[in-house]
């Protein structure tokens, strides 16, 4: 009978747990390995396609947006501020212009934070004042109109309205124009109706403003009448960049009204005389982005956002 050479057994020992070593190490690499593969190479790429929105309304404040985080794009209806009318002496004073319209889809970073900037009515320009009653300008860079003069009683500029703006750090993504303040009438004739956003305004007796024309938001005033008598002129509209207000004539004549913004977006639509831009869409409220008849102030704008 062969002895069992007890000797061997270490190295038979040692070979088979090398053997399982090997092959239980290259099953749970390969394990591993495709598990880490899989969860890098599978992002999550959906985003929602405009299921839900919100509707932003003036709070003369700015407002923010955080980005939901299934949202890769959002689409941007906008709609700036009315102007407001000018006062009236013996002719009335004129219109303030309505607001543009605004539309663009946005690419976006889930998570980040938008602010929103929804402009304000242009307010009215007193009637039968002297040297005082201008129009306040609405928030958003509607500039204010200009006084009646001081001798006599005229009707001061109205206020042009503030553009609805959305921007990402600092920089506008979509604008739409605030409509311009109307002009002060005088005792000799009619003033000028101020500009839609994105509109020039009409002539009194005095010129009207020049739409978009300025360097930043902001619209500039109207001019003040000042010692003599007649109407005060109409405010500029705010937007992505701000109109001109207009000017007055020489002696009791009604003033120029103001130009409206400018706007940015895929697509723009200023809006006729006092009425705002894309008035039928299915999101306006018909209440806003109204100029103001000849006494009466226009109306704010608004931002709608789907995402």
């Amino acid at each position: 009978m062969r002895a069992f050479n007890w000797f061997r057994i270490p190295s038979l020992v040692i070979l088979v747990a090398f053997a399982f070593a090997c092959g239980g190490s290259g099953g749970s690499s390969g394990s591993g390995s495709g598990s880490g593969s899989g969860t890098g190479s599978s992002p999550n790429t959906s985003c929602a396609q405009y299921s839900q929105k919100v509707v932003f309304s003036n709070i003369n404040a700015d407002q923010t947006f955080t980005v939901p985080a299934t949202s890769c794009s959002i689409m941007v209806k906008a709609w700036g501020a009315g102007g407001g009318g000018g006062g009236d002496d013996t002719f009335a004073g004129g219109s303030g212009g309505g607001g543009s319209y605004a539309n663009s889809t946005i690419t976006v970073t889930p998570g980040e934070t938008l602010t929103v900037q929804v402009g304000a009515a242009g307010s009215f320009g007193a009637s039968h004042v002297a040297g005082t009653g201008a129009g306040a300008g609405g928030y958003g860079g509607g500039a204010a109109g200009g006084a009646a003069g001081a001798s006599g009683t005229s009707g001061s500029g109205g206020g042009g309205g503030g553009a609805s703006i959305i921007y990402r750090s600092g920089t506008p993504l979509i604008a739409a124009a605030g409509g311009a303040g109307g002009g002060g009438g005088g005792d000799f004739s009619i003033a000028g109706a101020g500009g839609a956003g994105d509109s020039n305004g009409a002539n009194g007796s005095g010129t009207g403003g020049a739409a978009g024309s300025q360097t930043s938001v902001d619209g500039s005033a109207g001019q003040n009448r000042g010692s003599g008598d007649g109407g005060g002129a109409g405010g500029g509209g705010g937007g992505y960049l701000g109109g001109a207000g207009g000017l007055t004539a020489t002696g009791d004549y009604g003033a120029g009204g103001g130009g409206g913004g400018s706007s940015y977006g895929t697509t723009i639509d200023a809006g006729s005389g006092a009425s705002p831009g894309n008035s039928s869409d299915s999101d306006f409220i018909s209440t806003n982005a109204t100029g103001g008849a000849h006494d009466v102030s226009g109306t704010d704008g608004m931002i709608v956002i789907y995402y």
